[in-house]
């Protein structure tokens, strides 16, 4: 008799059900509140270390486009470097996805030419340069480098709107125009990862190109992916020059500065290793 008593009060105590209910309840607010960490703030902390690597990407640009200028002009090979990727904080029970990749490449090599006032040309080559980055949380253009100018294309259409970071100093108003041709070994230069990386830039010849050899006036031509009002606003009021739509390729056209005197004209080459 007292064993069916025992019994029944074994079968109606539920002491230990309150508190695997309240783990339960504590679990699932656990799991709730990481599971809303993960969906909405990582990936805005994650957006936020992208947006502070850009920013560090675009100075590591202009110290490349300083390096360009410097090798060019003062004939001493620089290096600068560029981290091509953002590297996302360390987490413990979130997770960050795959780190993303940057990509600096330059493009194929375009003919810069000087031909004077009999028609004899004089050629060397030259190339763009772009650094890319396949982030998760913001969507950034190319930032690219040419003809010393450094600016964020996030154009669909070549009409639609480009950021200019650092302007041309091809023109500087003292009546000379400098031009350093970018150049490379083999096909070109391409890298891509997520580490920082160094560009070797030397100095190099100009292939035909001597301009000490040159005399008279001469016309120079040159590639760009700017429109026509940028070298308008920027070169037009100390040169005559002549803007020409696609002439190399889709979207890259031609600059012509016409007679300019060969005293005037700085071309140096820098080649990057």
């Amino acid at each position: 008799m007292s064993n069916t008593r025992d019994g029944r009060r074994f079968a109606a105590d539920n002491r230990a059900v309150s508190a695997v209910v309240g783990f339960i309840l504590i679990f699932g607010i656990l799991m709730l509140t990481l599971t809303v960490y993960q969906a909405q703030i990582v990936p805005q902390q994650n957006a936020q270390t992208e947006f502070e690597h850009f920013g560090d990407v675009v100075d590591d640009m202009v110290d490349i486009r300083s390096g360009v200028s410097a090798a060019g002009q003062s004939e001493r090979a620089q290096f600068p470097t560029i981290t091509l990727s953002a590297e996302y904080q360390t987490r413990i029970l979130t997770i960050n996805p795959v780190t993303p990749r940057g990509t600096v490449q330059t493009s194929e090599a375009y003919p810069l030419n000087v031909t004077d006032e009999d028609g004899t040309t004089n050629q060397t080559q030259t190339r763009f340069l772009a650094y890319q980055a396949q982030y998760y949380e913001i969507n950034i253009g190319v930032l690219r480098y040419e003809n010393s100018v450094l600016y964020l294309d996030e154009r669909a259409e070549p009409s639609e709107e480009y950021s200019v970071i650092e302007d041309q100093n091809l023109a500087t108003g003292d009546g000379q125009l400098r031009i350093t041709a970018l150049q490379t070994e083999g096909d070109g230069f391409d890298v891509s990862g997520s580490d920082r990386v160094t560009l070797d830039m030397y100095p190099t010849e100009t292939e035909s190109i001597d301009v000490g050899e040159l005399s008279g006036t001469q016309n120079v031509t040159f590639p760009t992916r700017l429109d026509a009002e940028y070298w308008e606003d920027t070169i037009g009021d100390e040169f005559d020059i002549i803007w020409t739509a696609d002439e190399y390729d889709e979207d890259v056209h031609e600059v012509k500065v016409v007679e300019i005197d060969a005293e005037n004209l700085v071309i140096n080459a820098v080649e990057i290793r």
